[in-house]
């Protein structure tokens, strides 16, 4: 069963995938065909940057920013 974080994650990764494209709550929830919370959203970026998969472009860390993907993550 796929969970709303779940869809959030693969979403994130499509919009990351783009190096030029900046990863924020407002590009995840309109890349998601399902209607879902800005917090939730907010949260699992939050996550993924704890986790070394982004990392924060403007600096933000745990603050809500925008984010990237972590050079070199899938390498």
């Amino acid at each position: 069963m796929v969970t709303e974080r779940d869809r959030i994650w693969n979403a994130t990764l499509r919009v990351a995938a783009d190096p030029a494209a900046d990863v924020t709550p407002d590009a995840v929830l309109a890349e998601i065909d399902a209607p879902l919370g800005r917090g939730t959203v907010r949260e699992t970026l939050k996550s993924m940057w704890e986790l070394g998969v982004l990392r924060c472009a403007d600096g933000g860390g745990r603050q809500e920013g925008t984010y990237r993907l972590n050079n070199g993550i899938f390498d």
